[in-house]
């Protein structure tokens, strides 16, 4: 998740495993994750303990998307597939939600992470299923609260909106169908 982090902040200046003044930082994390990536599964998560290993997948998974937005480096492309392919996969068929589990039933700090991944991966050429957005958009209706529904909640078992959580909620609600 760190080097992820680091690398979105040298691509939001420019900068990219191709060029600018830190090629070499931005090339040596990006073949960090891809080396983290598992054989098995596209997680990204490497060897994350088990209750940040989502958040470290998904904040992976966005880094290699904005690079390949600004890159088209077909090895990202590969990588990319695969992770969100593993995304998709940890969705909860029900709930539509993400957690620390792959299926489990959902949290929004979780959610966030993923569908910003999402989003940055379709912007990158990567499809994403209809039955992945309609997913999401379930989660988002199970966490609202309010009157108008513009509050939310961290998980539906506890129905008690926070700030955090309902700025999560309403920067997501603009992607989803």
């Amino acid at each position: 998740a760190v080097t992820g982090l680091a690398l979105l902040a040298f691509l939001g200046a420019g900068q990219t495993h191709i060029g600018g003044d830190y090629q070499p930082n931005v090339q040596q994390g990006l073949e960090f994750l891809l080396r983290s990536q598992s054989n098995q599964t596209g997680s990204l998560a490497g060897d994350a303990s088990p209750y940040v290993a989502m958040y470290c997948h998904g904040i992976a998974t966005l880094a290699l998307s904005e690079a390949l937005i600004m890159t088209d480096d077909v090895q990202l492309r590969r990588a990319l597939q695969r992770a969100v392919n593993y995304t998709i996969q940890c969705q909860h068929p029900v709930t539509g939600g993400w957690r620390y589990q792959p299926g489990g039933l959902g949290d929004t700090s979780q959610f966030g992470w993923q569908l910003m991944a999402l989003v940055s991966a379709q912007s990158a050429g990567i499809s994403i299923p209809d039955t992945t957005w309609h997913g999401a958009q379930r989660w988002v209706q199970r966490v609202e609260l309010g009157s108008a529904g513009g509050l939310a909640c961290y998980t539906p078992d506890r129905p008690v909106a926070s700030p955090s959580m309902t700025a999560e909620t309403l920067f997501c609600r603009p992607f989803l169908p």
